[in-house]
């Protein structure tokens, strides 16, 4: 009976051993207060949404037109343009890839998570019609709890 219960620790050590390397995590990333002194080249505010598992992150990318009307540089997140898919893809040292198709056209970042995963850095490589170049942009993360589906916001 020791033995069993010796063999049965030992497996749940294994077990526990086993997943201790992955994680579960989800949040919504918004664009700070100093990303919206927006410029003539870029017309769009951007809101990411990431899931990760088990190393491998994917989620979405929320586009916002800013459009002086409904969304503004004050309130930028009132109404959603396009919304699109990214992953799933690997992750290392919190840095990760969005590729993605917004407006029938090639969306390419590369985002770091940064200060313990409070900020989301992103890389704007090819900006589809967002951003006219392309560039960086630092976003926070928000308070809002992670939405599963583009289709549900």
């Amino acid at each position: 009976m020791k033995a069993m219960r010796l063999h049965l620790a030992a497996f749940c050590m294994v077990l526990i051993g086993a997943c201790a390397d992955s994680s579960n995590y989800s949040a919504v990333y918004v664009e700070t207060e100093q990303a919206f002194e927006l410029g003539a080249d870029r017309s769009h505010a951007y809101r990411v949404t990431v899931f990760e598992y088990s190393k491998r992150v994917g989620g979405f990318v929320e586009f916002f037109e800013i459009d002086g009307v409904r969304n503004t540089v004050t309130n930028p997140y009132f109404a959603r343009t396009e919304c699109v898919y990214f992953g799933d893809g690997g992750i290392a040292n919190d840095e990760f890839a969005i590729d993605a198709a917004a407006f029938d056209e090639s969306f390419l970042a590369r985002a770091t998570m940064t200060d313990r995963r409070r900020a989301l850095r992103v890389d704007v490589l090819e900006p589809a019609t967002t951003w006219i170049g392309g560039g960086s942009v630092n976003l926070e993360r928000g308070a809002d709890s992670p939405t599963r589906s583009c289709e549900s916001l």
